[in-house]
């Protein structure tokens, strides 16, 4: 069971553990332990290690495809396995997979599941890339298909489905807007994108859709902007949380702050609050997250973020603050970077700014948000090596090297005078 709570970023790629960095989603079952799909098996993680399982040929009882797109477990326990080889359920005693048999006159293609999710009926809900959308009943496990040749679904591509607080399930497809089913009364509304009217979605390209605090349903389109759609004027707002462009995918945590994947373009958190947007930037030294393709966001029990990066492997994020701030190398964002040379030493200036000495590469100076603002070498301040920095009491700064004496810095003219 994961039960320790980290107090900074951890990250797992496929040289610690992790089968593969191609992460296409991830999840916390009850216990939980941690599942990650990969496209190279399904992984999960108990906090220390990682255990791996893969598809073996000849073997109708291993993993279907090593292409993993999703999983859930179900109220009554079953744990549902999507790949682009079909769903299966993972028997967790034994380890074994059963395939879930799926079939509609005509159709065999019922591969490809991205989305599985659970209705508050208990109804188990398929996505799939060619067959638009099936739901199952946990208990007889019957099977009802949605598609264009037998309903009014907008299209047989699928990539995600929701439930709202109405019990309705919003569809969203890859190529012609949302279908909303209403189960009660067997209707399926339709929404697409209309150059024409910007009360439309603008982008028929769906890829996650939730429900705000307000009760507004937003979407997430990868080619246009984050939408959302109001009960009352039964129509969509286009741009919604303005500049974030290719959404992938959206999540709200528990202190309903909204995080948004982009498919390129990093990680977001929207604050539903004041509605401000910042942008994730990590402090790992060997993660660039401001092209990153973020395909799945989820918190954990011990309010941890986990965010899937497609081609790079997972993020652990502690929500907790955390008590220590790291300033060091970062080649990424080059206003975080004091470069690798170790520091000998360090002072807070009267304007709260600090002024750092290292062993080789001179002085760097941090504004009051600590990033950097000014970096003292060769030739400005020829001295590398700084063994003391020292602020009197007229507020002048001292500066104490290796070899080369004694500097006074001169703030007007921003020089340092040897003495």
């Amino acid at each position: 069971m994961l039960t320790s709570q980290a107090n900074t970023d951890k990250f797992f790629g496929s040289n610690n553990q992790l089968s593969n960095s191609h992460v296409n989603y991830i999840y916390q079952d009850r216990k939980g332990y941690i599942w990650i799909c990969t496209e190279n098996g399904l992984n999960l993680f108990d906090g220390i290690k990682f255990k791996v399982f893969t598809h073996i040929a000849n073997d109708s009882t291993s993993l279907a495809s090593n292409l993993v797109l999703s999983v859930l477990e179900d109220r009554s326990g079953n744990f549902w396995v999507g790949t682009t080889d079909g769903v299966q359920i993972l028997n967790r005693e034994t380890g074994q997979f059963q395939k879930v048999n799926l079939a509609y006159r005509n159709i065999t293609n019922f591969n490809y599941i991205k989305c599985i999710t659970e209705d508050s009926n208990g109804h188990i809900w398929l996505s799939t890339n060619h067959a638009g959308v099936i739901r199952i009943d946990e208990k007889s496990m019957n099977a009802v298909y949605y598609m264009q040749t037998n309903s009014n679904i907008c299209s047989n591509k699928i990539n995600t489905i929701y439930e709202d607080r109405f019990g309705n399930i919003w569809i969203g497809s890859q190529d012609n807007g949302i279908s909303v089913l209403n189960i009660d009364n067997h209707t399926i509304d339709n929404y697409a994108c209309d150059p024409a009217d910007k009360n439309s979605l603008s982008s028929n390209k769906i890829f996650s859709i939730i429900e705000e605090p307000s009760g507004k349903i937003l979407v997430a389109t990868i080619d246009g902007t984050i939408d959302a759609f109001d009960y009352n004027t039964r129509s969509f707002q286009r741009n919604y949380i303005p500049s974030i462009e290719r959404a992938y995918t959206l999540y709200t945590d528990s202190k309903k702050n909204l995080w948004i994947g982009t498919d390129g373009d990093g990680l977001k958190c929207y604050n539903f609050s004041d509605k401000t947007v910042s942008t994730y930037e990590s402090e790992l030294i060997n993660l660039d997250m401001r092209e990153a393709k973020v395909h799945s966001i989820f918190e954990d029990k011990q309010h941890n973020i986990w965010v899937a990066l497609y081609q790079k492997g997972v993020l652990m994020i502690p929500l907790k603050d955390k008590i220590f701030k790291n300033i060091g190398f970062n080649p990424f964002y080059t206003n975080k970077n004091i470069g690798n040379e170790c520091c000998l030493t360090i002072l807070e200036d009267h304007n709260h700014e600090i002024w750092i000495g290292t062993d080789g590469d001179g002085i760097y100076k941090l504004d009051t948000d600590r990033k950097v603002k000014a970096h003292y070498k060769d030739p400005q301040f020829a001295p590398d090596v700084v063994l003391s920095i020292f602020e009197d009491s007229h507020n002048r700064i001292w500066i104490g090297t290796y070899l080369y004496g004694l500097y006074l810095y001169d703030e007007a003219s921003n020089r340092f005078i040897k003495k």
